[in-house]
């Protein structure tokens, strides 16, 4: 059976969820998050999209982006994932799927789901008790929303 075809609206923000291979860890060290950003800044590049949201748990990433176009959603993560697998697999001597088949994503259609997303992702490290402060996690855009400090 064919897979459905991914709704993707130009110029709307969507609500993007990746998630490790088997839900294999996807990042290991505050290096592996610095590469990752590194291959996503040469997406968000490659493809035109501008980001939004970001949130790095340990096997999985939620972000908030806006695609340009109806292929750039396709573009951004593969470009992003594509180079980080191989980057993180050449690292670790190691060969294979790091992320699964595909990655999820929803357009955000109104407001209140936008600012519902943001708080979701940007609270996720804390609702899995990762962090014991809401905005604490450094691997999330929580802090820059609520005006702290960056990320890193």
């Amino acid at each position: 059976m064919p897979r459905q075809a991914r709704l993707v609206i130009p110029n709307v923000p969507h609500h993007i969820y990746l998630r490790g291979n088997n839900r294999r860890r996807l990042f290991s060290t505050n290096a592996d998050r610095t590469r990752f950003i590194g291959c996503l800044a040469r997406g968000l590049e490659t493809s035109a999209s501008r980001l939004h949201q970001l949130t790095l748990m340990e096997n999985h990433v939620h972000m908030i982006a806006v695609p340009p176009g109806p292929d750039a959603l396709r573009v951004l993560i593969h470009r992003t994932c594509l180079r980080y697998a191989q980057v993180r697999n050449h690292a670790r001597d190691a060969t294979g799927k790091l992320f699964e088949e595909r990655f999820h994503s929803k357009p955000i259609l109104d407001d209140a789901y936008l600012a519902t997303a943001t708080i979701y992702n940007d609270v996720n490290a804390y609702r899995a008790g990762v962090v014991t402060d809401p905005l604490g996690h450094l691997w999330s855009t929580g802090p820059l929303h609520a005006g702290r400090t960056s990320m890193v």
